[in-house]
């Protein structure tokens, strides 16, 4: 299906051709503001809690580094956080503590697949996906797309990216990692998602 423009996907959502669910564009500016404030919440939550970095990836970084804005026919937020382990056996072992540890502070919401989860953050109202990445010999992994495929370089050192007046830390080589993820992220697409092949890394 060809979708022009948002005003074409919003007029397909309101005649059930696509699903109707809680985008981005019916979000109030005091609402995206909330959700800003509730992933830098769950980012120093990770960090303070379980050790780990968390980031934001797939449409989310795409929609801060092309839009400085949430995407707005998306209507979730994706965020990676970076192992402390560096083979796959441990990355695994490591994803299931998380699992057990966010399901003991009630803010697991649902075990996806290996590698992603799907949690609340501090108010209950959003959910969260939230990946796994990693690195193996200096070489770069993301649940579920990214197979080692490139250096870690791309990753981290982490840089500090100001969005909606908070600082996130941000994949060092964005624009790497979103070219290697989507045909052309510079240009709108109103399917979404990406435009590798999910592959079985864990």
């Amino acid at each position: 299906m060809e979708i022009k423009d948002l005003n074409h996907f919003k007029k397909l959502v309101q005649e059930g051709k696509i699903k109707d669910k809680y985008y981005f564009y019916k979000r109030t500016e005091e609402e995206k503001q909330k959700q800003t404030y509730e992933i830098n919440w769950l980012v120093n939550y990770f960090k303070n809690n379980l050790k780990l970095d968390l980031y934001p990836i797939g449409g989310t970084l795409l929609g801060m580094i092309r839009n400085n804005d949430f995407i707005a026919h998306d209507n979730d937020v994706d965020l990676a956080y970076l192992s402390n382990k560096h083979t796959k056996s441990e990355v695994l072992n490591e994803f299931y503590q998380v699992y057990e540890y966010l399901k003991k502070e009630n803010l697991l919401t649902r075990l996806c697949m290996k590698g992603q989860l799907h949690c609340f953050g501090k108010s209950k109202t959003f959910k969260y996906d939230i990946w796994t990445s990693f690195i193996i010999n200096k070489n770069f992994y993301l649940v579920p797309l990214i197979n080692g495929d490139l250096n870690q370089e791309v990753l981290i050192p982490f840089k500090k990216y100001s969005f909606r007046n908070n600082e996130f830390n941000i994949p060092n080589q964005s624009t790497k990692i979103l070219n290697f993820i989507y045909k052309d992220w510079k240009q709108i697409d109103y399917k979404l998602g990406g435009r590798n092949k999910w592959k079985n890394i864990l």
